[in-house]
Formats: structure tokens, C-alpha cells, sequence
């Protein structure tokens, strides 16, 4: 399964969760790669989050350090105008914006995906910061994770961080061409 047949899935699963169709995203790491093998690859999550927007209502925030390929992809499927693409380094920007909702009072998260960069450093500090920015009930992914492997290491922070605490998540396998990972999915639990 490709990365956008199962985003898809996740989100109407949420939706039918929730009640609620419009929903607000965030994700760390944009498009990086125009052509067509990016898209089955890399999945272009955020062409599947604006596809939903556009259809369903709600907002998209997209942060990565270099914004022109995702600008430029966005624009020829005709999405830019559902997407804030925010160009700066991730902690920094995830910083200000919980420093922003804290005073604004803005809506929580819906969907959270972090994929930025193969650093298990940077996703548990993403993952430290986003997750006072979900909704009850919100979900948070992170792409590429996979515990055992030397080369892909997006989880290796935050996998024993989240069983110390006894966190659950599972891990869902996605497809590309000619080689599989995994996908890190957290539901936030309901609040009374």
C-alpha cells in the first residue's frame, strides 16, 4: 500500500471517528521531488492532506527548510491555495506556532505527520512539541520508522520514549518502489 492509500484509510477512519470532516493538519517535511517517482515514493502526503482540505474543509500547514518544490507541485495540481507553506527549520517553527495557539486559543490539531528529516534526534523533539498541539481524539504519524534497521533511524528516539511511558502506537507497513517501511500512527486518547 502506498503512502496516500493509507492516509487516506487513517483519515476516514478519523473522520467517522470524530463526527467531524474538516480537519487541521500539520506536517513537518514537505515535497522535496517534482517527478512522478517522488509521488509513489515519497507518497506527497501533502498533496493527499490538500486534496482533503479542499474537499472536506479545514486547514493544511506544511513546514520545511526549502518550500519551492512543494510551491511549484502544489500549483500544477491546482492546491497551493490549501496549503500555508511555512519555509524554516521545524523546531523553530513548530516553537512559534504552539507559542501562538497557547495565547490565541486556536483550534488544536486534528493530524499531525511528522517527516522531516532521518534524524531520531529532530522527530522526538518534533513529537515533544506537537504533542500539545493535538486534539483528543487527533492522530500523529510519523513516516519511515523502522526499529531494527541501521540506515532508517526516525524512530529510534521516540519508539522507547513512547513504551517508557506506555504510549500505544503501531506501526502500519506502506510501499515504494521496490521496498517497504513502516509508518508510526498514534491515536490521542478522548477526553472527558
Amino acid at each position: 500500500m502506498h503512502l496516500s492509500e493509507l492516509l487516506e484509510g487513517e483519515l476516514s477512519a478519523l473522520r467517522a471517528r470524530s463526527g467531524r470532516d474538516a480537519l487541521a493538519f500539520l506536517e513537518t517535511g514537505s515535497i522535496r521531488g517534482s517527478t512522478e517517482n517522488y509521488q509513489s515514493n515519497d507518497g506527497w502526503s501533502t498533496l493527499t492532506f490538500a486534496r482533503h482540505v479542499r474537499d472536506h474543509g479545514g486547514s493544511l500547514v506544511s513546514i520545511d527548510l526549502d518550500v519551492h518544490t512543494a510551491d511549484a507541485v502544489l500549483r500544477a495540481h491546482d492546491l497551493r491555495r490549501h496549503v500555508n507553506l511555512i519555509e524554516g527549520h521545524s523546531i523553530e517553527v513548530l516553537a512559534a506556532i504552539l507559542a501562538g495557539r497557547r495565547t490565541s486559543g486556536a483550534v488544536p490539531l486534528d493530524v499531525v505527520l511528522l517527516d522531516s528529516d532521518n534524524s531520531a534526534d529532530l522527530i522526538l523533539h518534533e513529537y515533544l512539541i506537537v504533542q500539545h498541539m493535538i486534539r483528543p481524539g487527533g492522530m500523529m504519524m510519523v513516516d519511515d520508522v523502522e526499529p531494527g534497521s541501521t540506515g532508517v533511524v526516525k524512530g529510534h528516539q521516540l519508539v522507547p520514549w513512547l513504551e517508557a511511558r506506555a504510549i500505544p502506537y503501531r506501526i502500519e507497513r506502506r510501499t515504494g518502489d521496490g521496498y517497504a517501511t513502516g509508518v508510526l500512527i498514534m491515536e490521542t486518547p478522548w477526553r472527558s
